[in-house]
């Protein structure tokens, strides 16, 4: 009489439970990473509103330290290049020496406008009146409009939508 040996148990996965585990990340992974874009695309947005407002609070308070006028220079002409708080020379450029902050471009998915120098006196408010920018996704959709009074407060408010 033959004697056999006792199966034992392998282990490991069947190629069908393998097949089901990833058919099961991939769907999780359709909805999750849209989601993730749009959160990362809400929270460049904040960081830019929040740089920008900041940006003008120091300009404003810098003016008034000095006593004398500060800029809010977009680098290179264009805020999308970035922005910088410097002294004033009196004809809307920066005095040579050093700059107050230097604030870096915003990322792709992020587009502003406003006017790209603005020059804020020693009493600490802005030389031209009232200046508005806005904070927007680049495909559009809801941003924020950042708004530097007459009187001199920053104030940040929610934009209905953009362009």
């Amino acid at each position: 009489m033959k004697t056999t040996q006792p199966r034992t148990r392998q282990h490991g996965f069947t190629l069908v439970e393998l097949m089901v585990t990833i058919s099961v990340l991939v769907i999780l992974l359709a909805v999750a990473v849209p989601s993730l874009h749009r959160f990362t695309v809400r929270n460049q947005l904040a960081v830019a509103r929040d740089d920008l407002a900041a940006a003008l609070g120091l300009a404003r308070m810098e003016a008034v330290r000095q006593g004398a006028s500060t800029l809010l220079l977009a680098t290179s002409g264009s805020l999308a290049n970035g922005w910088q708080v410097c002294a004033d020379n009196g004809s809307s450029a920066c005095v040579a020496g050093p700059v107050v902050r230097l604030y870096a471009a915003p990322p792709a998915d992020v587009q502003l406008s406003g006017p790209a120098a603005l020059a804020i006196n020693a009493l600490g408010v802005p030389a031209a009146g009232a200046s508005t920018y806005t904070v927007c996704p680049a495909g559009g959709g809801s941003g924020y409009v950042v708004q530097l009074n007459a009187s001199g407060t920053v104030d940040v408010d929610t934009h209905a939508s953009c362009p």
